[in-house]
């Protein structure tokens, strides 16, 4: 586990994108120490920081992750996502 301030350095992010993050629900901390309020991610989770960056290079809005990020999203979804996201701006 690794505290906000060593994930942002490893993610490439700042602690107030993380935080950002955590607000909008795209990336929740893996664990919030209650007593601190210290929040911990795992290195699984820069996968995610990673998905989020590759959405943004294509364009998507943060609004338009939430749904690709979180909950049951199939590839399916995420695939009709991006083309949408392009045939958009081949408008």
């Amino acid at each position: 586990m690794f505290k906000i301030g060593a994930f942002a350095k490893l993610s490439g992010v700042t602690v107030k994108t993380l935080r950002h993050y955590d607000e909008l629900g795209l990336l929740k901390p893996a664990r919030v120490d209650e007593e601190s309020g210290y929040r911990f991610y795992t290195a699984e989770q820069l996968l995610t920081i990673r998905r989020i960056a590759g959405f943004k290079e294509q364009g998507l809005t943060l609004e338009m992750m939430r749904p690709l990020l979180t909950g049951p999203a199939s590839l399916t979804l995420a695939e009709r996502t991006l083309l949408e996201k392009r045939e958009e701006l081949e408008r």
